[in-house]
């Protein structure tokens, strides 16, 4: 009876040791664990991949390159006002009520406003690497907006000493002449008449020094500005 207890007994550690060997954790090897990293691995790659253009701009790129594309949105900006302008003028040609025309002039302005008004800044950090005729075209549609008319001053002076060193002086005069505007009753840093005064005669000045053909068609724009 002894015998056959012990023989019991000894069978059932025989059975628990099998067990326990069966169920002992086997060694890890590298490719066990890069299989428990794997999908942590695979979301930080595919966050990577994802990575928005603006927050990867932000972060990674160079001070030049942030530049160099803030200059880039800026004449972009430039290139879709004229093309508002361009869309307002089609429009506004193939209507005849002037009330509509009226309007469309209205949301053609609220167009252009919702363009620049949050691109200020933007504007104010890059506006002297633009070329003189580009700061024409935005400093005048920047004067639109009521209440930059320092800022739209400003872009216009750089916009004449440009064109003047470029050696294009009928531009140059032309500013000069929006700026004599900027000054007038209705102006937005108006009304000084003694200053619009002072525009005026720098306009027809630079004409005088251009080819005489040329300034006088330019000299009859500011006559009749």
């Amino acid at each position: 009876m002894s015998d056959a207890s012990d023989t019991s007994i000894s069978n059932f550690d025989a059975r628990i040791a099998v067990l326990e060997e069966r169920t002992k954790p086997k060694a890890r090897t590298i490719f066990d664990r890069i299989k428990d990293w794997s999908g942590i691995l695979t979301f930080v790659i595919a966050v990577a991949y994802t990575y928005p253009l603006g927050v990867w701009d932000r972060f990674v790129v160079t001070g030049q390159q942030q530049v160099t594309k803030e200059v880039s949105d800026l004449r972009s900006i430039i290139l879709a006002l004229t093309q508002a302008d361009a869309e307002n003028l089609r429009a506004y040609a193939a209507i005849s009520d002037p009330n509509i025309q009226i309007q469309l002039g209205q949301t053609a302005n609220a167009r252009k406003s919702a363009l620049l008004a949050p691109n200020v800044p933007l504007i104010e950090r890059h506006y002297e690497k633009l070329t003189g005729s580009e700061l024409e075209l935005l400093g005048y549609q920047v004067n639109q907006l009521g209440d930059q008319g320092l800022l739209a001053s400003k872009m216009l002076e750089k916009s004449s000493k440009k064109m003047i060193d470029a050696k294009n002086v009928i531009g140059a005069a032309d500013v000069v002449r929006i700026q004599a505007q900027m000054y007038s009753q209705f102006g937005s840093l108006g009304p000084d008449i003694s200053k619009s005064r002072e525009y005026y005669h720098e306009a027809i000045r630079l004409l005088l020094t251009a080819d005489p053909l040329k300034a006088y068609y330019g000299a009859t724009a500011v006559a009749m500005a």
